[in-house]
């Protein structure tokens, strides 16, 4: 008896999503990694104030541009979190606490060679994503990265590791040596319980024409 055009195609299908979830279960998972409530946009990033410049249309084309720099400058900054907390604290208190925006530059280095780099676009929630504008918030860098105020201790036999919270850290930054980055925007995502849709919380901002470093 000759299959029908119903289960021939039935075997087609089968065969095809099959054979492609074989040759590639990376790109399945990426995609679902990668779903677009977690990907800085420049919507989400006019909110906060800044803006594309105008010879860029697209984010990932200004990074582009950002990685082909052919100088940077490094910037030290320290951030204490969480005011009036001193050590380690558990990340499932420390997520019930308001953070801070208290930074303070440490030291800036600039006119170095060499590209400042890329970014990633998708974040979590314990990052923390920062923007280089110029006085009128035009974007000149972008940086996003892991919140390192973050640590695990040893798990216990038959038990998860428990995460612990440093309230204060120093951030590394590289950033394009433009002359007109005047001022850096620190910002946080925050995922809604209930749609899952990220938005960018402002902790603060600092003007480097007018922040001294406190360091050597």
């Amino acid at each position: 008896m000759k299959p029908s055009g119903f289960v021939k195609l039935s075997i087609s299908m089968m065969l095809i999503l099959g054979i492609g979830a074989f040759l590639s279960p990376r790109s399945f998972y990426l995609r679902a990694q990668s779903s677009p409530s977690n990907i800085i946009t420049p919507e989400l990033l006019q909110v906060a104030g800044a803006h594309l410049p105008s010879y860029v249309t697209s984010l990932p084309g200004f990074l582009q541009y950002q990685k082909k720099l052919a100088t940077h400058q490094t910037l030290a900054i320290t951030w204490d979190s969480l005011s009036g907390q001193t050590g380690p604290i558990a990340k499932s208190a420390a997520d019930s606490m308001t953070l801070s925006g208290s930074f303070t530059l440490v030291t800036r280095t600039q006119h170095q060679s060499g590209s400042p780099g890329g970014t990633g676009l998708d974040v979590i929630a314990d990052s923390i994503v920062i923007v280089g504008v110029t006085n009128s918030g035009e974007i000149r860098g972008l940086k996003a990265q892991g919140d390192r105020r973050t640590s695990h201790g040893e798990a216990l036999p038959g038990g998860q590791a428990e995460e612990w919270v440093n309230p204060k850290v120093t951030l590394s930054l590289m950033l394009p040596d433009d002359p007109l980055l005047r001022t850096l925007i620190f910002l946080k995502p925050v995922f809604d319980a209930n749609s899952g849709q990220m938005s960018l919380q402002k902790l603060a901002t600092m003007d480097l024409w007018t922040t001294a470093p406190t360091g050597p």
